[in-house]
């Protein structure tokens, strides 16, 4: 609730009960608007004349709506990035590939585990992640 309100319950000798529910219907009121406009944001739609989906024929055909709300340059380049990766990683040894894609799977919470799985220790095993992201590093 506004604070001036606040102040005019108070002087006008209203218990701090009652100031709490006149905050509670303040609040539930600034929610439901809040809620209300969010909801209207997110289902904005552009329409359509349906005379403008009309092919030259005058038929009406199959015509694809562009979303805006994708990034289609951003997806290129990650699609782009990603194959770059996908090229560098079959660069390198099975083995390294495979311990790479466990520890980054596991997110390195499993380290102990996945360094006891290729016999090495938990220092061996971040030093060998640390060794194959710099070489993808310098291939990538």
């Amino acid at each position: 609730m506004i604070f001036k309100y606040e102040m005019a319950c108070r002087e006008a000798g209203m218990t701090d009960e009652q100031i709490r529910e006149i905050y509670n219907l303040f609040n539930a009121d600034y929610q439901r608007l809040f809620r209300r406009k969010k909801a209207k944001e997110r289902s904005k739609l552009d329409f359509l004349a349906v005379e403008g989906m009309r092919g030259p024929d005058g038929e009406f055909g199959t015509f694809e709506i562009p979303d805006e709300s994708v990034d289609i340059e951003e997806e290129i380049i990650h699609k782009l990035e990603l194959e770059r990766l996908r090229e560098v990683l079959a660069m390198l040894t099975e083995e390294d590939r495979r311990f790479i894609l466990e520890y980054f799977e596991g997110k390195g919470r499993f380290l102990d585990e996945l360094a006891a799985r290729y016999g090495l220790t938990r220092n061996q095993a971040i030093g060998k992640k640390k060794a194959i992201i710099r070489l993808l590093k310098e291939l990538y």
